[in-house]
């Protein structure tokens, strides 16, 4: 009857756990998403990563808000600057954790908005393949569905594969 119990609270706590990942993440999506159009809210989604456990994500997305951080200011000099801090950060979290798709999802924004004379574009078709190769087997629905809606806003793939998207 013990181990029963003992198994019960194993699993319970397990679940209690990735709940709480997966609120962390959908909270951060949310902050970052109005980041992009409120300057005020990169300093509260920093706040919000700042004041969380790390998880695999949250790398690349203190890596877009210094792209966030750059998109606000005036100085051109300090926007370049701010990119190649973001890229450089960018790169450092996809090198730590490669097989990420909200990571590679991330670059892949950044690539396809940022201007081309920046040279950062590189990585577009790699992390596209990565991301449809893996958007199927992936389990967070939130984050497929913006996938799926981001390919869909910016005609990035054929509607044959888009309609292969399995949420």
């Amino acid at each position: 009857m013990r181990k029963i119990y003992l198994i019960l609270i194993i699993v319970f706590l397990s679940v209690c756990y990735y709940a709480q990942d997966v609120s962390t993440m959908l909270e951060l999506r949310k902050l970052f998403y109005k980041a992009t159009v409120v300057e005020s809210y990169v300093t509260k989604t920093e706040t919000y990563i700042n004041s969380h456990e790390k998880q695999d994500p949250f790398d690349a997305y203190s890596s877009m808000l210094v792209f966030m951080k750059a998109k606000y200011v005036i100085n051109p000099y300090t926007k370049l600057s701010l990119v190649k801090k973001g890229r450089k950060k960018m790169e450092a979290a996809i090198k730590l954790y490669p097989e990420n798709m909200e990571s590679r999802f991330l670059r892949l924004v950044i690539q396809t908005k940022l201007p081309g004379f920046l040279g950062y574009n590189d990585a577009i078709t790699d992390d596209q393949k990565f991301i449809l190769d893996n958007f199927n087997s992936n389990t967070d629905k939130d984050l497929k569905a913006r996938i799926k809606l981001y390919f869909k806003e910016n005609e990035m793939i054929p509607d044959e594969e888009y309609k292969k998207l399995k949420i």
